[in-house]
């Protein structure tokens, strides 16, 4: 009588592939390792040892106060403001020049939530934003770095000239907001971290409803990060392997630069309820690429600003049919990081200042789409004010 097999069809399964994978190893040993070229060698480098991304996942409590100058913003203010935040962070690694010299930052993306700080006149603040964290230093288990990031910003109480006409400070539901934190970090197991920091956070609508004085809040932030994936040691793929010593890499020559750029926004003006005025600017400058991250120049920038036709103030004004045309010279800073850069100018009125402080500044964003066009979108501010908001492109010569 013959025996039945009572064999599971799974355990079958396993025992075939468990042969077969023995079968492959084998001959495996008995193949040539291809030659590796020197191109193809930064990325085994620097490669991770898993195909799985480097995702964390981040819980944070930011805790402050808004800051202002105007004595009639005091009163808005009726506690100190509080947010908790949950981000999803993904961690640069490979060969990749820009990556190497920024000592392997992560980009990801945060949702905060919470008191603004004005509990009764702008209520609790909900933003979404991206944000680059990038390492300013790092020593064995610690990590000091900036993160930095801008998004929508959105209020529950805005400015109503019925049912909320005592906030001054924002005019709108939906806001700019930008977080700047320099954060400590320090890891305390193979994919948990701590971290603390200072920071500030900007939200307002950059001028184009009143009011606007925007909420300006500088605060402590506490935070916890656990890694899906045990982290690497970054400080020695850096050390092991500097930018400048790369095979296919180019060695870095400075650069004289030249550019034009031309852009547009709005303004409204000059008390709540007016008109929106459009503002046309075009800047010419010249600079220098100093590495590959840096840049710096100066420029002119010429400015037609139809909203001058009333004083730059909250409260009403006649119209006082102004000298429309404005004329400044700025000294420039840029921190490039691939074809994305953010620029920072700071300049002072030659002609027609108006009731404008003398000086002015500009910072944000610009994408390059290829070797001579970009674009751009940048904040206009007077000691710290903001004033309007602009976009445009720009050709580099």
């Amino acid at each position: 009588m013959t025996r039945r097999n009572n064999a599971h069809p799974f355990i079958k399964i396993i025992t075939a592939c468990f042969i077969a994978s023995i079968h492959l190893d084998a001959a495996g040993q008995d193949s040539p390792i291809p030659p590796i070229s020197d191109t193809e060698v930064p990325e085994l480098l620097v490669r991770p040892v898993s195909n799985h991304a480097r995702i964390s996942i981040g819980f944070n409590y930011y805790r402050g106060s808004f800051i202002t100058t105007v004595p009639k913003a005091e009163y808005v203010r009726d506690s100190y403001a509080s947010f908790a935040e949950a981000d999803l962070r993904f961690q640069t690694l490979g060969p990749k020049a820009d990556r190497l010299r920024h000592r392997f930052p992560s980009w990801g993306f945060a949702l905060l939530y919470g008191n603004t700080g004005s509990k009764k006149y702008v209520g609790n603040l909900f933003a979404v934003y991206p944000y680059l964290d990038l390492p300013l230093l790092r020593a064995g288990k610690y990590t000091l770095s900036l993160k930095a990031g801008a998004g929508a910003g959105f209020v529950n109480k805005p400015y109503d000239v019925v049912s909320n006409p005592k906030n001054t400070m924002i005019g709108t539901s939906l806001n700019a907001f930008i977080n700047a934190v320099v954060k400590n970090e320090f890891q305390i197991g193979h994919r948990l971290s701590v971290n603390a920091g200072i920071g500030f956070m900007h939200l307002s609508n950059g001028g184009t409803t009143l009011p606007n004085l925007g909420l300006n809040t500088p605060g402590l932030s506490l935070g916890l990060r656990y890694s899906l994936l045990p982290e690497y040691d970054y400080e020695k793929l850096a050390r092991d392997y500097p930018p400048g010593s790369r095979p296919g890499y180019d060695a870095f020559h400075r650069q004289v630069l030249y550019r034009v750029q031309t852009s547009a926004g709005l303004r409204q003006a000059s008390w709540v309820g007016g008109n929106h005025y459009l503002i046309n600017l075009v800047q010419g400058e010249a600079g220098i690429r100093t590495a590959p991250n840096h840049y710096f120049g100066a420029g002119i920038q010429l400015v037609y600003n139809r909203s001058l036709d009333y004083r730059p103030s909250d409260t009403p004004a006649d119209p006082v049919h102004a000298e429309k045309f404005q004329a400044g010279i700025y000294a420039a800073y840029e921190h490039h990081f691939g074809k994305l850069s953010f620029p920072f100018q700071v300049g002072l009125y030659l002609y027609n200042r108006n009731l404008y402080p003398v000086i002015f500044q500009q910072y944000g964003a610009r994408l390059a789409f290829n070797k001579n066009w970009n674009g751009f979108v940048m904040l206009k501010s007077h000691l710290g004010k903001a004033d309007f908001i602009h976009t445009g492109v720009g050709y580099k010569f």
